[in-house]
């Protein structure tokens, strides 16, 4: 989300879209502030993120890296450098925060997240806030594997394993999505209601949703008109 106005403009809106926000800035009681607004303990990943995050010796991509199992698994570290990228991005980050949603903000059982204030890289663009959701367990990757029927990419898994799910807009959607139950309703998955997939921004829900309209693209000869007039349209305007 392009920020304007700086790192307390952005946590007055989030906070006025509902979310439950606190910034770890110089806030040596945010843990007991954020738990009592949210009236539950945070995951220790956020925990770990925080504690990490406030020692001046730590930069931001630390913080988060402290925050997965990257360090207790073998070769876990080297497999990071596929992530060069997202790290250029969270190196720049200058403020950070936690935050909570309330039922209703994300189609995900997931309610956590931490939202970065990155700076722009030149005078021409703004700040964004970068939200990313806690890491993603081994077990949630397979169970989003098995309904796809095919392994993720490596590199992808590796990024679950930071964030599960990363997004630059409140509501999510601009994103990179999530794998496993925690970013999905899995009943709907399961039994495969394609439809009601379309909102959840899961790889395996994004899945089953991408097939079903495929199937019904491949044998409902109305849909396969709907499309090829849209397409017509498309072109028609772009000519």
């Amino acid at each position: 989300m392009p920020i304007r106005g700086g790192w307390s403009t952005a946590i007055a809106s989030w906070e006025q879209s509902g979310f439950v926000i606190a910034s770890i800035d110089n806030n040596p009681s945010i843990d007991r502030d954020f738990e009592a607004a949210v009236q539950e303990q945070m995951p220790a990943s956020l925990r770990t993120f925080m504690e990490v995050w406030t020692r001046a010796d730590q930069g931001p991509w630390q913080a988060l890296v402290a925050s997965t199992t990257f360090g207790q698994e073998a070769g876990g570290m080297q497999r990071l450098a596929s992530l060069d990228g997202l790290r250029s991005v969270v190196e720049r980050a200058n403020h950070a925060a936690l935050i909570f949603a309330r039922q209703g903000h994300w189609h995900s059982p997931e309610r956590y997240g931490i939202l970065l204030h990155v700076p722009p890289v030149d005078e021409q663009h703004v700040p964004i806030a970068l939200l990313l959701h806690p890491p993603a367990t081994l077990g949630a990757i397979a169970q989003a594997e098995q309904i796809i029927g095919n392994a993720l990419p490596q590199s992808y898994k590796t990024l679950l394993q930071v964030a599960n799910g990363i997004s630059s807009d409140a509501r999510e959607v601009t994103s990179v999505f999530g794998a496993g139950p925690q970013r999905a309703d899995w009943h709907v998955v399961i039994h495969e209601d394609w439809l009601s997939c379309e909102r959840i921004h899961e790889v395996a829900a994004g899945w089953r949703f991408f097939n079903g309209l495929y199937q019904e693209i491949k044998t409902d000869e109305n849909v396969r008109a709907m499309i090829s007039r849209r397409v017509l349209t498309g072109i028609s305007v772009l000519w």
